[in-house]
């Protein structure tokens, strides 16, 4: 689950769930909903991305994720629809994430776009857990 939170001059998201995966999942799903309107009845993926990163702490973890999905956007001309994480675990003091991700090539005819997301920001960034579930938030420079 995510939702948009309101900022004066960029656009926050805020994502939960029962676990850290499920969270960043959908925190990439937040960032790609609302750079494209996404036809969820046409998609496909042609291309399938590794990415692997770390972090000293989960919430800076997020913000690398966020950013590291909107530069191979940018490098791969794609847009990200599967996001699966394979690995989200802390070692040796040092947050670990595997993910693979995959997409299609952008095409303004399949794909409108929405805003154009620069950046997350570490604005506003919070994670933690909350009636259970765990969240991060964090605004995005569109």
């Amino acid at each position: 689950m995510f939702k948009y939170l309101e900022h004066q001059a960029d656009m926050g998201i805020y994502a939960k769930g029962q676990s850290w995966k499920e969270v960043f999942e959908d925190g990439a799903r937040a960032i790609f909903e609302l750079m494209f309107a996404i036809n969820k009845n046409q998609l496909t993926v042609s291309k399938r991305i590794n990415i692997k990163i770390n972090a000293k702490d989960i919430a800076v973890l997020f913000v690398e994720w966020l950013n590291e999905l909107i530069a191979q956007k940018d490098i791969e001309n794609l847009v990200f629809v599967q996001f699966n994480i394979i690995k989200l675990e802390k070692e040796n003091g040092e947050y670990i994430l595997e993910a693979e991700v995959g997409g299609e090539r952008f095409d303004p005819g399949k794909f409108e776009q929405k805003l154009e997301v620069k950046a997350a920001t570490y604005s506003g960034l919070k994670c933690g857990e909350r009636g259970g579930k765990k969240f991060c938030q964090c605004v995005v420079d569109v």
